[in-house]
């Protein structure tokens, strides 16, 4: 199940909450929504996503001329990656990603089997640079134990 689904099940399911609670008799236990996040919401969320994530910064990276790289950076062992991505450090019209995804096990999404597999440890951004000038870039990823 994707993020984006994820994220939409916690907003359905918070939604039928707020409006069964409403329907409840004043002597039902509703309490307050912060009583309800944290007694009856938050312990049944995936655990992952309630760790303080923090996002791991690869070192600075030079992409030169009409040159190709692929940059990737782990998460500390035991954290998942939740997200990814590049930035660079001036105009990029030049700079294109062609690909950015998260790595398991070391390996790259297009390597794995199809179906289930193990959280993401890592993220790897492949890029090419069609522009003028050599650009500088950093690969992020936000991980979470």
């Amino acid at each position: 199940m994707s993020l984006r689904s994820r994220s939409i099940s916690v907003v359905a399911a918070l939604g039928v909450i707020v409006a069964l609670s409403l329907l409840q008799p004043a002597t039902a236990h509703t309490g307050t929504p912060r009583h309800l996040w944290f007694q009856h919401l938050r312990p049944l969320a995936d655990p992952r996503y309630l760790q303080e994530p923090h996002v791991f910064v690869s070192p600075t990276f030079t992409i030169g001329l009409a040159a190709d790289l692929t940059v990737t950076r782990r998460c500390p062992k035991g954290s998942h990656a939740i997200v990814g991505g590049v930035d660079f450090s001036s105009a990029t019209a030049g700079v294109q990603v062609i690909s950015s995804a998260p790595t398991v096990g070391g390996s790259a999404l297009f390597d794995l089997a199809v179906g289930k597999n193990a959280g993401g440890d890592g993220w790897r951004v492949t890029m090419h640079n069609a522009g003028i000038v050599p650009v500088d870039g950093k690969v992020g990823v936000v991980c979470s134990a």
